[in-house]
């Protein structure tokens, strides 16, 4: 079994909205900056399943991003919409939440269990900084605290245009290594801001590698840069890694990007995941990452970071 871990779902009533129709592409657009691409791959399930039935995908855990930064009525209509297509799907296709952040605690956390309880998601899906906050920002704590409570893993994606990186703007640098500085940036203040201290039982899926944080954390770790103003840390950095964990879409395939992963965060941190239909459309080129990943692994190894890691985080049978 392979369950893929790091997927896009848009609704077709909002794919269309943007203007994508089939075989039509568009991309969505903030001003001058390219916001996201959407495409059919997204809202055509039939498409989606044969991409997975090439690569030998399992199972699909999906996202929307239109559930980032959205109010409690986009929330629960993305919610609903995961909702028919998991239970549609219900073999193939596992739903991740969405959740109004930064405007009302109460409806958040209301919204947390009725995605969860109710319509039976598995998991919830944020942006690095939602609600244009930084994840060690306070307000957060009390759906953090309702998120552990519950035992629910949570997947982080970079925001589609990450606030605080306006030298970014050009060239579409923002989608190219914005995204990774902000996942980077949400790691360290989720150590240094003592979330993992107060919350050591939360399940955080980081997307991309983390951003590629492997060859920072020397860098960033208080004890090698004591003049430096970091937080000193009660317990070595790495043991704050291994509390988190880190898929592996965003760079493509990349065998260099996945061997750095591995040598740093080992087998039970990491967990399979492609970007579908970002990252990859056919099915071809994601069984091409697969074969790689099978030839590079032990079977134990492959077996972690293809399905056990996700079942048990997500809560999939």
């Amino acid at each position: 079994m392979i369950v893929d871990v790091h997927n896009h779902y848009i609704p077709e009533k909002i794919a269309r909205a943007y203007g994508a129709e089939p075989g039509k592409p568009v991309t969505v657009m903030e001003g001058d900056i390219p916001k996201r691409r959407v495409s059919d791959h997204e809202f055509i399930v039939e498409t989606r399943l044969l991409a997975m039935d090439r690569a030998g995908i399992s199972i699909q855990l999906v996202s929307c991003p239109v559930g980032w930064n959205a109010s409690l009525e986009e929330c629960r209509f993305v919610n609903d919409c995961l909702f028919e297509t998991q239970n549609q799907y219900r073999e193939r296709l596992a739903g991740l939440a969405s959740i109004p952040i930064g405007h009302d605690d109460n409806e958040g956390i209301t919204e947390l269990h009725r995605a969860i309880d109710q319509l039976g998601l598995k998991g919830v899906s944020i942006c690095a900084q939602p609600g244009g906050m930084s994840l060690d920002d306070q307000k957060l704590w009390p759906i953090y605290e309702e998120i552990e409570k519950m035992k629910v893993g949570v997947s982080i994606h970079p925001s589609a245009i990450p606030p605080g990186f306006d030298a970014l703007a050009n060239y579409d640098l923002h989608r190219v290594i914005g995204r990774e500085f902000e996942l980077i940036t949400a790691i360290c203040r989720i150590i240094y801001g003592k979330v993992l201290d107060t919350f050591p039982n939360l399940k955080l899926v980081f997307s991309h590698f983390g951003g590629g944080i492997t060859s920072l954390l020397e860098r960033i770790d208080p004890k090698r840069k004591p003049w430096y103003k970091l937080r000193q840390l009660p317990t070595d950095i790495g043991e704050y890694i291994k509390k988190l964990f880190f898929d592996t879409a965003g760079f493509q395939g990349g065998m260099r990007a996945f061997r750095a992963g591995f040598e740093v965060f080992g087998p039970s941190n990491l967990l399979f995941g492609s970007d579908y239909p970002q990252d990859f459309i056919e099915g071809d080129q994601i069984k091409t990452y697969v074969d790689n990943l099978k030839a590079y692994l032990s079977p134990s190894n492959y077996q972690s970071i293809m399905s056990e890691n996700a079942r048990e985080i997500f809560r999939l049978t």
